[in-house]
């Protein structure tokens, strides 16, 4: 891929200088390995006005591929030529204003999630528009580079461009990218209190476009308490072996599981109630199917201890989300014990609600993902997918898994490269709206 010309810049001055002294190479080293020549390197280093050619970008390609493995930087890498000339072409890109101001334009209206689309925002993630083609980018899981290759001692230099340029913009994008898809976000309670992710402005943002929020397994007073049952709609065997699975049972424990499942939502459909409120009333239940059955089923003590162990955290959540339970007690005028307590609790929400019914749409829900580490699992079979943020790492169809590797790099935080996991060759992208301004103004927004 040719990168075509384009007029040099601090951006891209400061980061050739950095990559060349990441890789120890002094200025005289680069012109001998096949680099541009001394004179010009000093002078784009310095931030000169001058054109930065597809000959130069092969030249520092050939250059920066021959440093001697005495540094921490994977000089060797193969994609290194590609990531170079697809990181020029961004530059070109944006001194491109009509055609940044098409690709603007082209955003704002892929971003408007037509109904058919909506279906499957929590599983493809929009990325952006490809800079060469001008078609939309889509993937199934979308992750920061990869740091290491075979020696973990090893640092690849995308990875390594990427923190120079824009410490922190990887998870700054992919939060920004998850808020502007119209469905679920699960973030783990543990890195949504980070500092670094309540002062983010993706969060600023998605609290600000009237974003719902939500709360599982941890108390956060400015979200909502999510309403989930993780084993309604389940009518037959098979698929309540499916759903124990799914929630981390295995053998034994998955058969038990799975009559434990179905027998609540027998219980529900006579109760009114769903199926996470009749763990109760199982073990009578799926006994009476030994009746109807040459075969056998989990005695009463399975039933319980396989309950207790994989459904009673969800059910604990569950009722806390569903009730509001207070107390009143009466003291005894001839005693000095107060021995009169009565329970008062109202239903928050109705008990036949749809799990999870009221989790969608653009939010976003903090969990404890230690205890619920197969939340968004749960929620997928539920027919209510949901996009999962990691530092790193936004997924959402975790089973098509195909994944691309974002780099937040370029003339402007709107741009970035992103290739396709595994391979080699990256791909210039336009992920927001630039609205370019000067290069005057880029620099000094960097030095704030």
């Amino acid at each position: 891929m040719d990168a075509p010309s384009f007029r040099n810049n601090t951006r891209f001055a400061s980061t050739m200088k950095f990559l060349r002294e990441a890789l120890k190479l002094d200025i005289s080293e680069v012109d001998k390995e096949g680099g541009p020549a001394r004179s010009y390197v000093t002078n784009i280093e310095r931030g000169d006005d001058m054109p930065i050619t597809d000959d130069t970008i092969s030249k520092y390609a050939a250059a920066f591929s021959s440093a001697k493995p005495r540094t921490l930087l994977d000089a060797a890498d193969p994609s290194l030529e590609s990531f170079l000339r697809s990181y020029a072409t961004l530059f070109k890109a944006f001194e491109d204003f009509a055609a940044t101001s098409e690709r603007d334009a082209r955003l704002t209206e892929e971003r408007k999630w037509s109904p058919e689309k909506q279906n499957m925002a929590a599983q493809r993630l929009f990325i952006g528009i490809n800079v060469l083609t001008d078609e939309p980018m889509w993937c199934d899981v979308l992750t920061a580079p990869e740091h290491n290759k075979g020696d973990r001692r090893v640092r690849s230099i995308p990875a390594a461009i990427t923190e120079y340029e824009n410490r922190g913009g990887v998870d700054h994008m992919l939060l920004q990218i998850a808020q502007d898809q119209p469905a679920l976000t699960l973030i783990p309670h543990t890195f949504a209190t980070s500092a670094n992710f309540i002062s983010d402005k993706a969060w600023i943002d998605w609290s600000l476009r009237g974003g719902k929020g939500f709360s599982f397994g941890v108390n956060r007073s400015a979200f909502s308490k999510a309403v989930i049952d993780p084993i309604a709609n389940v009518t037959s065997l098979y698929r309540a072996l499916q759903r124990a699975e799914i929630l981390g049972a295995n053998g034994t424990d998955m058969v038990t599981l799975a009559w434990a499942i179905l027998g609540a939502n027998a219980a529900a459909d006579r109760t009114g109630h769903t199926p996470i409120e009749c763990l109760d009333d199982i073990a009578e239940i799926v006994g009476r199917a030994e009746e109807k059955i040459a075969g056998t089923v989990p005695e009463p003590l399975q039933i319980r201890t396989v309950t207790e162990k994989y459904l009673l955290p969800w059910a604990l959540q569950h009722t806390v989300a569903t009730w509001d339970v207070r107390f009143d007690v009466e003291p005894d005028p001839d005693s000095d014990q107060l021995n009169t307590i009565t329970w008062v609790a109202n239903r928050l929400h109705d008990s036949r609600t749809l799990p999870a019914a009221d989790v969608t749409g653009y939010a976003v829900c903090l969990y404890d993902h230690e205890q619920f580490p197969r939340l968004a699992e749960v929620l997928a079979d539920l027919n209510r997918p949901a996009i999962t943020y990691t530092p790193g790492r936004l997924a959402g169809d975790e089973h098509r898994a195909q994944t691309a590797e974002l780099c937040t790099v370029g003339p402007h935080p709107a741009f970035g490269l992103v290739r396709a996991a595994g391979t080699n060759e990256w791909t210039p992208v336009q992920l927001y709206s630039a609205q370019p301004p000067s290069y005057e103004q880029v620099g000094a927004l960097e030095a704030r």
